[in-house]
């Protein structure tokens, strides 16, 4: 387990072959988290390729505020089998997609926002639940694909907002058996 703070510092990757950050071991897991208020934690980016990436079985990344933006492919990408990502508070943005989950992976957004991303919020070919937190102004703010296993928004104190994408809020693939769970309180408004 790393923890990573970052303490309101940056960390840009010009030249990266994989990603800024890369979890190339399994099991193990990365936390960027701000050690006092988590509002100035500090930002990832990448010119080149991922902000974070996931790469390996069983891997997980939480994040505890801060920002991923200005990434050429994916702010974050869930690789490989079992990889998690729990986002708790922070910001994805101005990346291609925000956050790519694998077919077998699982991402979760307890709270924070993925907004402003060139294609897509969330492109979920495994399964996603929304707790809480935003996903606008992304071309797409969650996109299925035929492997797609779930996709769950759940609020609890403030419920999932999923609005002002400027394509789709909620673009599903028809030709899986795809389940979704919606609870009161969703907002999905607007083109899906």
């Amino acid at each position: 387990t790393t923890n990573l703070c970052l303490n309101g510092h940056n960390i840009t990757s010009t030249e990266d072959d994989d990603g800024t950050v890369v979890l190339n071991n399994s099991y193990s897991t990365l936390n960027l988290y701000d050690e006092h208020t988590g509002e100035s934690a500090g930002a990832i980016s990448s010119k080149s390729e991922d902000g974070v990436l996931l790469k390996e079985d069983r891997a997980a990344f939480n994040m505890y505020g801060g920002k991923i933006s200005n990434c050429d492919d994916y702010g974050v990408d869930l690789d490989d089998t079992g990889t998690s990502f729990n986002m708790y508070n922070g910001e994805i943005s101005s990346c291609y997609d925000g956050v790519a989950v694998g077919s077998d992976a699982a991402f979760t957004l307890h709270n924070g926002n993925i907004k402003g991303n060139e294609t897509c919020g969330v492109n979920s070919y495994g399964n996603v639940i929304i707790e809480n937190g935003s996903i606008t102004n992304n071309k797409t703010g969650i996109k299925t694909f035929p492997s797609t296993k779930q996709i769950t928004l759940q609020g609890s104190n403030t419920s999932p907002v999923i609005t002002g994408n400027t394509e789709h809020n909620l673009l599903l693939n028809r030709s899986n058996d795809l389940k979704i769970n919606v609870s009161d309180g969703t907002t999905i408004s607007g083109k899906a």
